[in-house]
C-alpha cells in the first residue's frame, strides 16, 4: 500500500500503470481532455474495459465526451440520485495481479497538477487483498450501469449548458448543491423544455395551428410598433392602452380587430381596466423601469414590480405579465388561468406563482434554455417568433381562451 499526495506521484503512478496493465477500468466524477494522460488514455483506448465518468455540474469537458462516446467499454452518467462522485483507478496486469489507485482525483488536469488531493495505491500484496479487489469490482461493476452513451442530441445539449454554466460558475472541482435549492427542485438539464434547441420549439408552436400562431404575431408586431412610436406608456391613446392591456377583442370593435385578448384576456380584471381607462401615472411609470431593447435584469423587473403593486388594488402577477409580455415579449410571458396549469407542469415549478417568485421560477430557467438562448434565425416568419419567443409559451400552453 503507498500514500500518495503529491500531484507528480498521482500522475507517475497512473501514467506506469496504464502503459503496463492489460486492461484498465476506471470510474470519475470529472473528465478533461486538458488532464495530463489523456492522450496516453486515448492511446491506450484497447485497454479499456470500463470508463464511467460523471457529468454533473458540467464539469466534464463534452470533447472527452465526443472523444470516447463511440466506446463500447464507456459511459457517461447524466442522472443519478444524488452525486456521482467516485474515483477509482483499476489496472489488471494479469496472473493475478492488480493495482487500484482511489482516492480523491478526478481525471483533470487541475487534479492531476495543482490540486491538493490525496490517494491510495493498493495491489495483491496487501492485507485482505482479494476481498478488497472483489468489493472494488462490484462497485465498479455498479458505477458502469449508470453509464450511458450519448446521442448527437444530447452531446449538444451538453455542450450548449456547460457554455450557461461557465458564464456564472468558477472552473472548480470539488463543487456541492446549493443548500438553498430544494431537493425535490429540477436542476436546467433535467426540464424536457429547457433541454429544447430552437428547431424543438419552433415545431412544437406549430403544431397548436399555424392560425392561432400568425394571429398572434400579428399582435406582438402592432405591440411593438406601438411601443416604438409611444416611449411612455401613458402617452398612448385611449384605445391603444385597452388594446395593450387586453380588453379588446375582434367580437367587441370592428370587422378588421385585431384580437388582442391573446396573451391574456383581462376583461375580468375590473380595478386593471379602471386603471387603464383612467391612465393611471403609476403603471407607466413602472413599465418605464423595463427598457425597449437590450437586456432586461431582474433590478428592472424588481424597480417595475415595486411601483406596479401601488398602482390600483389587487395588483397582481396576471395582470403585471400582460404589460410585461407586451412590452418585451422576448423576456415575459403572461402568466394567468389559461396556461398556469400546463406551464408549470412543463417548466416542473410549484403553480402557486405571484410577483415575487415569477422571476424565479419561470425567468431563470428559461433564460437557461437553449431555445431562449439560440442566435436569431435568419427566415423571417421564424425570425418574428424568435423575437417574441417567451411570450409565445402562451401560445404553446394555454388552455382555455376564455380567460
Amino acid at each position: 500500500m503507498q500514500f500518495l499526495w503529491n500531484n507528480p506521484d498521482f500522475d507517475a503512478a497512473v501514467a506506469d500503470l496504464l502503459e503496463s496493465c492489460e486492461h484498465a477500468r476506471w470510474a470519475v466524477a470529472w473528465a478533461t481532455t486538458s488532464a495530463p494522460r489523456f492522450k496516453q488514455l486515448r492511446r491506450n483506448r484497447e485497454k479499456i474495459y470500463q470508463l464511467t465518468v460523471g457529468t454533473q455540474f458540467y464539469q466534464t469537458d463534452p470533447e472527452f465526451i465526443a472523444a470516447f462516446n463511440e466506446h463500447p467499454n464507456a459511459g457517461f452518467v447524466l442522472e443519478t440520485s444524488g452525486v456521482f462522485q467516485p474515483k477509482v483507478y483499476y489496472f489488471e496486469h494479469g496472473n493475478g495481479h492488480w493495482d487500484c489507485v482511489v482516492g480523491s482525483l478526478n481525471f483533470t488536469d487541475a487534479a492531476f497538477s495543482r490540486n491538493s488531493e490525496a490517494a491510495l495505491r493498493i495491489n495483491q500484496d496487501d492485507a485482505d487483498a482479494e476481498s478488497t479487489r472483489k468489493e472494488i469490482t462490484a462497485a465498479l461493476d455498479k458505477y458502469q450501469r449508470l453509464g450511458n452513451t450519448l446521442t448527437s442530441e444530447e452531446l449538444e445539449e451538453y455542450r450548449e449548458e456547460k457554455k450557461r454554466a461557465e458564464k456564472n460558475l468558477p472552473d472548480i472541482y470539488n463543487m456541492i448543491p446549493s443548500s438553498g435549492r430544494s431537493p425535490k427542485a429540477p436542476r436546467p438539464h433535467d426540464v424536457g423544455i429547457i433541454n429544447e434547441g430552437w428547431e424543438k420549439f419552433f415545431q412544437e408552436l406549430n403544431n397548436n395551428g399555424k392560425r392561432k400562431l400568425m394571429d398572434r404575431l400579428k399582435v406582438m408586431e402592432e405591440a411593438a410598433t406601438l411601443f416604438r412610436e409611444h416611449p411612455r406608456f401613458s402617452d398612448f391613446d385611449y384605445v391603444n392602452r385597452q388594446r395593450i392591456a387586453g380588453f379588446v377583442s375582434q367580437t367587441r370593435s370592428e370587422k378588421d380587430e385585431l384580437d388582442w385578448s391573446w396573451f391574456g384576456n383581462m376583461r375580468a380584471a375590473g380595478n386593471f381596466k379602471q386603471a387603464i381607462n383612467r391612465n393611471n401615472q403609476r403603471i407607466s411609470d413602472a413599465l418605464d423601469h423595463i427598457p425597449l431593447e437590450g437586456p432586461v435584469e431582474r433590478s428592472d423587473f424588481e424597480a417595475f414590480v415595486d411601483l406596479f403593486r401601488s398602482s390600483f388594488k389587487n395588483a397582481g402577477v396576471v395582470t403585471a405579465t400582460r404589460l410585461l409580455a407586451m412590452k418585451r415579449p422576448d423576456n415575459f410571458v403572461c402568466f394567468n388561468m389559461a396556461n398556469k396549469i400546463s406551464l408549470c407542469e412543463a417548466l416542473d415549478i410549484p403553480k402557486i406563482v405571484s410577483l415575487d417568485n415569477y422571476w424565479s421560477l419561470l425567468i431563470d430557467p428559461i433564460q437557461d434554455s437553449n431555445w431562449w438562448n439560440s442566435p436569431e434565425p435568419s427566415w423571417i416568419v421564424e425570425r418574428n417568433v424568435w423575437r417574441c419567443r417567451v411570450a409565445m409559451l402562451d401560445a404553446r400552453f394555454v388552455q382555455d381562451d376564455r380567460f
